[in-house]
């Protein structure tokens, strides 16, 4: 979605970028998504891939059963291993996707930078999805790194708005008059 389309349809600034955070969470959300499930995807192929190479290697060296036993064994521990390693690298891969849509939230300018200085042992992100121990953490951010998230202070406007057009005739805006220009000017004429 285009700010320009949204200021074509006639919505003020401030209506704008309300519609523009509230799309920017489903996007994030749904990058969220994506970005789990591709991982998962990966972390999928190389499993398969894997256990087809080890599959053919046991059907090329099925010469003793004795022997096959043993290479089943060993490959069924070191599958369990795989899957293990596969489940934690896609736990922590959540865990980082949530920290950084945290972020994110929290109104910094450059959460990738901030991202870098989380503790992520400390952060634990619960069964219904919440995350617990990154709000302190960002409360200490925002003490000691100001300069990394927006300012909340909105300031009102100064200066003076003309809306459209010339003045009526006969008003004065404040500035002096043609008339009296001239005159503060002829003061200082030099004459003969």
């Amino acid at each position: 979605m285009q700010r320009e389309f949204l200021k074509n349809l006639g919505l003020s600034d401030e209506a704008i970028d309300k519609v523009m955070a509230e799309n920017g969470k489903d996007v994030n959300d749904i990058k969220t998504q994506l970005n789990t499930a591709e991982t998962e995807r990966e972390s999928y192929k190389s499993q398969v891939e894997e256990r087809d190479t080890q599959i053919s290697q046991l059907k090329t060296n099925n010469t003793d059963n004795a022997e096959l036993q043993k290479q089943l064994t060993d490959l069924q521990s070191q599958i369990q291993t795989k899957d293990s390693d596969a489940t934690q690298q896609l736990s922590a891969a959540k865990k980082e996707f949530a920290v950084k849509l945290a972020l994110k939230d929290s109104g910094t300018v450059n959460s990738d930078i901030l991202f870098g200085q989380v503790n992520m042992d400390n952060v634990v992100i619960q069964d219904d999805g919440k995350i617990s121990g990154l709000d302190d953490q960002v409360a200490t951010f925002k003490e000691s790194m100001p300069y990394l998230f927006q300012s909340t202070e909105t300031t009102p406007p100064t200066g003076k708005v003309t809306i459209g057009g010339n003045p009526p005739a006969g008003t004065q805006s404040g500035a002096k008059s043609i008339a009296e220009g001239q005159k503060e000017l002829n003061q200082f004429r030099i004459t003969k």
